[in-house]
């Protein structure tokens, strides 16, 4: 069962006497009291102080006199079996005279059951100090004491350049040397403009001009003209001039079989030398 405090019990009186005031035969004052010694008896601390003024309490409220006997008589019980190590530290330090986080540890500490719990590592103070806040200290648990302070980083050092210097830097130190007069605000901006006007024009230069590497295509070229086959009536006077040669003979001026024939339709030539024009022309028009 929680552990209950003084000022538990004495709302738990308040609130009894407000239910008695409303309905004073209510069967509810029973088991509202047997529930309030119940929690007296595992109420851990009960100082001189707090006795008195949970007795003030009873005595000035409107509770019955068999209610308040029984309170009574529950709480001079509980006092009765003496004060031990968490209620001597509690009547040493109390929370008003403590700062906020040594009273909620003081609080935790004095909640534990001694017996049934385990009990806090006491830390050993530096000092030999025996006053109130070392000793509420020593209970404190090592995550609740500030932590050491971390050492402060080093400083970096300085960045070294290990650039050379170039001739351009050492002529325009030169230049400074020798006392030429620096430029006005005026002149930078006019040569800053200048420049800027200068790499426009250049752009649209580029943009404007046709690239190199794209060469003009080029056009088509005229197909030679092949020599159209003779008719038949040259063919025949062909004949009669002794012409003889055809594509199965390639051109033999001797003739063939089939160039002998007068009625022979086909390409006459009258030389192998016409044949390989003729032959050319033909792979050339492919």
């Amino acid at each position: 069962m929680a552990s209950w405090g003084v000022q538990d019990l004495l709302k738990e009186i308040a609130d009894m006497e407000v239910i008695s005031m409303r309905n004073p035969g209510s069967d509810l004052l029973p088991k509202m009291q047997q529930a309030l010694v119940s929690k007296i008896e595992c109420t851990h601390l009960i100082t001189p102080s707090n006795y008195v003024k949970i007795m003030d309490c009873l005595e000035k409220s409107t509770l019955p006199e068999q209610i308040k006997q029984a309170l009574s008589t529950s709480f001079e019980t509980k006092c009765a079996a003496g004060v031990q190590g968490p209620a001597f530290l509690a009547a040493v330090y109390s929370p008003d005279d403590l700062p906020l986080t040594q009273a909620k540890a003081l609080d935790q500490l004095l909640a534990l059951k001694m017996g049934d719990h385990e009990q806090p590592v006491l830390l050993k103070s530096a000092s030999g100090s025996t006053s109130a806040s070392d000793g509420v200290a020593g209970l404190l648990s090592q995550r609740a004491l500030p932590s050491a302070a971390e050492p402060a980083a080093l400083p970096l050092p300085a960045p070294t350049t290990s650039a050379e210097a170039t001739p351009e830097d050492d002529s325009k130190a030169n230049d400074v040397s020798k006392g030429e007069p620096s430029k006005t605000l005026e002149e930078y901006e006019l040569q800053a403009r200048q420049s800027l006007s200068k790499r426009k024009a250049k752009s649209l230069d580029k943009c404007l001009k046709r690239p190199a590497a794209c060469k003009a295509k080029p056009g088509p070229q005229p197909k030679a003209k092949a020599k159209l086959p003779p008719s038949s009536a040259s063919k025949k006077s062909l004949v009669k001039k002794g012409i003889f040669g055809c594509l199965r003979c390639r051109g033999n001026s001797k003739g063939c079989s089939t160039c002998w024939n007068p009625d022979f339709q086909g390409l006459r030539f009258s030389s192998r030398e016409e044949w390989v024009y003729w032959k050319r022309q033909q792979e050339h028009g492919k």
